[in-house]
């Protein structure tokens, strides 16, 4: 018994330290009972978010949990994003699933800036479109129902994993896994460089299950023209299912002029990463550090 309580028990601690849950434990309470009759109930439950904005989720969702119980989910890297973009600027999410990064940065550089959201799934893309519609932001934010690669192209994907679908390649075996629904479908495949059409982005996410390689592939004009300066692409264990390496692809970044670096809110500092590379990780044009600078005031660079 004890041996089974433990997992529940770290994370309870991992929560009531989480950085955004300070002060707000009311909060805390609040959301996640309001999680929990959403649940049994089997409906929609809609979370206050960051910059005035709200987040409509679904009962399966991990975005459902993600705001309950951490308020604010990635709070380093949001913070940063928050810090960095102004009205005007030009966002590209790859990878958008039902849109929190979308509706963030959509909220931060409107009335003229824009974001290009790519999500591959169509139910998922859907309720990517409910939630930038929920927020008025329509006019900012263009929802392509793609997936990314090197190559015009179609491809199967896994259709019920909700936040990590994948695309599904000859060598695999697809098991449906949990809930309804097809263990697989077709979907169209698009280049970054044909996706992306606007004069200049300041932020790119991406975050495709283990491809983000194969989506740079397609995106040589964008990095040869260090645009955008600061890609954030997660780096995780799906790399390997692809037959990717860590160290090759961050090597393969570093030869295209993107050094990664991790940011800490508390001191404003963006550090150079070495050996620790995982999770969300920022890929800064060494070019284009000075940008950076002059957009976070107080901005250290350490190594």
């Amino acid at each position: 018994m004890r041996v089974a309580f433990t997992p529940y028990l770290r994370r309870l601690v991992s929560i009531l330290r989480y950085p955004a849950n300070r002060g707000h434990w009311l909060d805390l309470i609040k959301r996640t009972v309001a999680l929990r009759l959403a649940i049994l109930e089997d409906r929609p439950i809609e979370f206050d978010f960051l910059n005035h904005t709200r987040i409509r989720c679904w009962p399966e969702t991990f975005c459902g949990r993600d705001l309950a119980y951490y308020r604010i989910p990635d709070y380093s890297q949001m913070a940063f994003i928050q810090a960095l973009l102004r009205p005007g600027d030009n966002v590209l999410d790859v990878g958008a699933n039902i849109g929190l990064y979308a509706v963030l940065t959509g909220s931060l550089v409107k009335p003229d800036g824009r974001v290009d959201a790519v999500e591959a799934v169509p139910l998922t893309a859907r309720r990517l479109a409910e939630n930038v519609a929920l927020n008025g932001l329509s006019s900012q934010v263009a929802v392509h129902p793609l997936a990314v690669g090197g190559d015009d192209d179609w491809a199967e994907f896994t259709a019920n994993r909700e936040a990590v679908n994948h695309m599904v390649t000859a060598s695999m075996v697809a098991d449906s896994g949990p809930g309804p629904g097809p263990a697989t479908i077709k979907v169209r495949v698009g280049r970054l460089d044909d996706i992306a059409q606007r004069s200049s982005y300041a932020f790119g996410k991406i975050d495709v299950e283990g491809r983000e390689w194969d989506a740079f592939r397609g995106a040589t004009r964008l990095l040869q023209s260090h645009m955008p300066p600061v890609w954030m692409v997660e780096i995780n264990g799906a790399l390997f299912r692809y037959g990717h390496q860590v160290a090759s692809f961050v090597s393969w970044l570093s030869e295209r002029g993107f050094e990664p670096r991790a940011y800490d809110p508390e001191s404003r500092t963006m550090r150079l990463l070495h050996d620790d590379i995982w999770g969300d990780v920022f890929f800064v044009a060494r070019d284009r550090l000075a940008f950076l600078k002059e957009r976070i005031g107080g901005l250290s660079l350490v190594g």
